[in-house]
């Protein structure tokens, strides 16, 4: 009868000690996977979708300077048309949005 209860009591106290345990070794988990992941990014493994790609990302160096050959290829004239389209377009949005530039 008590070799019942001593091992009632035991795989309570195992079963308390390990609940208590868990979050910290998901927690360590987690961190060590994220740090692994910042550690390929800093590498150049993985590139994100925002910055284009580190090893073998698949962009093509021809559109990767596509705007910068079309801007130089522009004459003065189409440069300041296009910069006052954009500007008239980014301040109607602006002030769309009740935005104050200064």
């Amino acid at each position: 009868m008590t070799k019942q209860i001593f091992r009632v009591v035991l795989a309570g106290i195992l079963a308390g000690v390990a609940i208590f345990i868990m979050p910290f070794l998901i927690i360590k988990t987690v961190v060590f996977f994220l740090l692994i992941g910042a550690i390929f990014r800093l590498v150049g493994g993985r590139g994100s979708r925002w910055h284009g790609g580190g090893w073998g990302s698949g962009i093509d160096p021809q559109k990767r300077y596509a705007f910068a050959k079309r801007w130089q290829s522009m004459d003065p004239a189409e440069r300041k048309s296009f910069m006052d389209k954009m500007e008239t377009e980014m301040f109607n949005r602006q002030n769309d949005r009740n935005i104050d530039i200064n």
